[in-house]
């Protein structure tokens, strides 16, 4: 039986972050704010106040209607910005039972709920560019072989397995030694490919010198590790591809150092020393000190010394000014951020993202401090600290449980095999992540589908992965993709994820990096896939409907994993995908392994 989709009519009442329900996204203290909510008029609401906290003390203030449609009633009220974070909900009051309804970035409720999904603005802004970045996640010893500046034999390095562009990749752990010798100045070589992409922001995984070629383990923060080209090449690396409109952003650690990094050296040979305060020296510890998931490369870092913070992190002379100031570098991406300064009774989490926020403010207020993080990372995404956080909770073990073929593969740890979601659990996992942190900053997130730290999502999603390209474009936040997936590169695990670029063009999957220019495309030329709201307006087992829109457009994006009954479209519009028109009475498209992104006529 077919059945008619209310669009502008479900859900029952709606508010976000976005330009169509908040007047000022990025307000200052004690700014006045235009809140908006939308309330359908079978909801039969006759009154809406807006309830904030203020000092910590609770305000109600009632809102006024704003207009009428056939279908709906706008409401707005004024909210003045008194504290850095400022929290809010709604409460409808209808003239049926239940006659009282709160709304908050969960969702609507009919009981008072927990404080923790209320609405959130923040006075500590995010970089604006941002709001139109896709992002390009290169490994630099996997990307590119420099023509013009080639490795030596010579230089290869004591810690190396030397390998050919072409040799596949070892297993572990003689993996984490294979060099191929992929350099900073081969990535200069290819920035066309990057930007004919589309891309307007690389992220580097860490160009620091250490003993593997991860470089997560590193011996210094304060230069570029000669294999990859030194100094001058980075430098020159963000310059041309600042001359091409392409920011770049590195990856530091502030969980650990490498055992070769020479503050460790000094710590365990001098117990005297400053630097042996750096870290958890313990001589009833397996190893003899506290280290990153018991690797004995990896020393982890004790917070609570103040010289550390100074030379890593805190003030102009740090390694995380150094690297912005010298090199015009854009922003940082904060490895394992979710461990930096936890250890057993000391928790300095935030302080080390305050203060690295602060430092890099400082130096330029249009950087980015993006964090690596698995889990819920909402008490350091409230403005003060991480702008954003690489989405996995958010988004990709979601629309991983959705769009994986249920196999075994890389779950991050998780006993008992790899989660299975229908559509519905997939948008509540998604509502339940994202609610507890403010619009702004979820414009921020990182939405990835795969990372050097997981299986490529085409290996693990072989029937739904460009599902998941649409999905991944279509969402807020800002689209990363890992290199080697525009042109289909697969991988089963973390290990073989990280294979060589092949620049080949005959191993590339041409369908695949087409989808990803078209669909690159739609998200700069479409200001609703950027910055506009999310409306979840039809959610089931086999497919979602969602709408992206703002004051000039409304996009209406169907993604349908299985086939399942029709839709009747109560609209006008046309895939800007394919191209296919849509009347309003047709049945929206409801084939297995499909995704429309349908423009709405005004």
């Amino acid at each position: 039986m077919l059945t008619t989709l209310q669009l502008y009519q479900t859900p029952l009442a709606h508010h976000d972050g976005s330009g169509l329900y908040v007047d000022n996204p990025q307000p200052n203290l004690h700014d006045t704010v235009i809140l908006r909510i939308r309330t359908s008029i079978q909801f039969r609401i006759r009154q809406v106040y807006v309830r904030t906290v203020r000092d910590g003390e609770p305000k109600y203030i009632q809102a006024s209607i704003d207009k009428l449609t056939q279908k709906e009633i706008w409401w707005k009220v004024p909210l003045v910005i008194t504290n850095s974070v400022t929290h809010y909900r709604f409460l409808c009051i209808s003239d049926t039972p239940p006659t009282h309804h709160w709304l908050n970035a969960r969702g609507l409720c009919t009981y008072m709920p927990s404080d923790a999904y209320d609405f959130a603005l923040t006075t500590y802004h995010v970089p604006q560019w941002t709001r139109d970045a896709v992002m390009y996640q290169i490994f630099p010893d996997r990307f590119a072989l420099s023509t013009l500046h080639p490795l030596a034999s010579q230089e290869y390095p004591s810690w190396a397995h030397h390998s050919n562009w072409n040799e596949p990749i070892q297993p572990y752990p003689q993996n984490m030694q294979q060099f191929y010798g992929g350099s900073l100045w081969g990535i200069i070589e290819h920035l066309n490919h990057v930007e004919q992409l589309g891309i307007n922001l690389i992220y580097l995984t860490p160009f620091f010198p250490s003993r593997s070629n991860h470089r997560y383990d590193a011996s210094s923060f304060h230069e570029v590790d000669p294999l990859l080209g030194g100094n001058s090449a980075l430098q020159e690396l963000i310059s041309q591809a600042h001359k091409k409109g392409i920011k770049v952003i590195g990856d530091l650690t502030l969980n650990h150092s490498g055992s070769s990094h020479p503050w460790f050296l000094k710590g365990r040979d001098c117990p005297d020393s400053e630097e042996h305060n750096f870290y958890y020296f313990d001589s009833t510890l397996p190893i003899g000190y506290a280290s990153f998931s018991g690797v004995s490369s990896l020393p982890k870092f004790n917070h609570s010394n103040m010289e550390l913070r100074k030379r890593l992190y805190e003030g102009a002379q740090s390694s995380t000014a150094y690297f912005m100031r010298e090199f015009n570098l854009d922003g940082w991406r904060i490895d394992v951020a979710q461990s930096a300064g936890i250890y057993g009774a000391d928790n300095f989490n935030h302080d080390v993202a305050r203060i690295t926020h602060n430092t890099m403010q400082q130096v330029n207020p249009e950087s980015l401090l993006l964090a690596e993080h698995q889990f819920d990372a909402s008490e350091s995404l409230q403005g003060d600290g991480w702008q954003g956080t690489m989405a996995y909770a958010g988004f990709t073990k979601p629309v991983w449980a959705w769009l994986t073929d249920h196999r075994e593969h890389n779950d991050w740890g998780a006993p008992g095999g790899s989660d299975q979601y229908d559509g519905i659990q997939m948008v509540e996992s998604i509502k339940e992540n994202q609610a507890r942190i403010p619009w702004q900053t979820l414009l921020t997130d990182m939405t990835l589908l795969d990372s050097h730290d997981t299986a490529r999502f085409a290996s693990v999603a072989t029937q739904y992965y460009k599902l998941g390209i649409v999905l991944q474009f279509t969402f807020p936040g800002i689209p990363s993709v890992y290199y080697g997936d525009e042109i289909g590169l697969h991988g089963t695990s973390l290990d073989d994820g990280r294979q060589p670029f092949p620049w080949n063009h005959s191993q590339w999957d041409t369908a695949t990096l087409d989808l990803y220019k078209h669909i690159i495309a739609l998200r700069h030329n479409h200001s609703a896939l950027r910055t506009g709201g999310l409306r979840w307006l039809h959610v089931d087992h086999e497919f979602v409907i969602f709408a992206r829109e703002n004051s000039d457009e409304t996009l209406l994006i169907t993604i349908n994993r299985g086939s399942h009954s029709p839709v009747i479209s109560p609209i006008n519009a046309h895939d800007l995908l394919s191209g296919q028109l849509l009347h309003k009475g047709d049945p929206i498209p409801a084939d297995a392994n499909t995704a429309f992104i349908w423009q709405v006529e005004q």
